[in-house]
């Protein structure tokens, strides 16, 4: 599936009357980078995302055509999730809440072996809980290794750095639940 990041990111930032240089500077990320992804010559990665989201006060899933629904049921059918791929290829992210508004979302990580899941430690606001489905997961929380296996879960503020790294041999599945990215 193809999304359009770019003309959402730039209508929201030009509805707050916001340059891309003051985009850049509440995000953390680069005038170069959203000058890309509102152009569409770069696609953003979820964490890049995520921090543009945060700067304009929007949840990640607001990018992937978030929608007002009626008594607040969302369905989703398995093939139907959001999917985003990682930047290196290396995995990829499935929404499986991606529409409506909601205090948590949850979503499917998939890590292929021996690739960490973030490049960086990440930090933002709330909490997480996640639990390993297949495979083995080490996370990095705050420069400790915690060591998952299949059923082992683990919870964590989410405000101490963090990232997900596959040192085993074959791909990870995690499931994650987590406050949506509207910090």
């Amino acid at each position: 599936m193809d999304y359009d990041f770019g003309a959402k990111i730039r209508e929201v930032r030009k509805s707050k009357k916001l340059s891309i240089a003051a985009l850049s500077k509440l995000s953390g990320v680069s005038e170069g980078m959203i000058s890309q992804i509102e152009r569409n010559t770069v696609v953003p990665s979820v964490i890049v995302l995520a921090k543009i989201a945060r700067a304009l006060g929007r949840s990640i899933s607001y990018f992937f055509g978030e929608e007002n629904l009626e008594d607040n049921i969302v369905l989703c059918k398995n093939g139907e999730h959001k999917r985003i791929e990682r930047s290196n290829k290396r995995g990829y992210f499935e929404l499986l809440t991606p529409k409506g508004k909601r205090q948590i979302e949850l979503i499917k990580v998939v890590i292929y072996p021996g690739i960490e899941g973030n490049n960086d430690p990440v930090s933002h606001s709330g909490e997480e809980c996640g639990i390993v489905i297949k495979g083995n997961l080490t996370v990095l929380v705050n420069q400790k290794k915690y060591y998952l296996e299949e059923g082992d879960s683990i919870q964590f503020d989410s405000n101490l750095p963090h990232c997900y790294i596959n040192e085993g041999d074959g791909d990870c599945i995690s499931i994650w639940a987590e406050q949506p990215y509207t910090w």
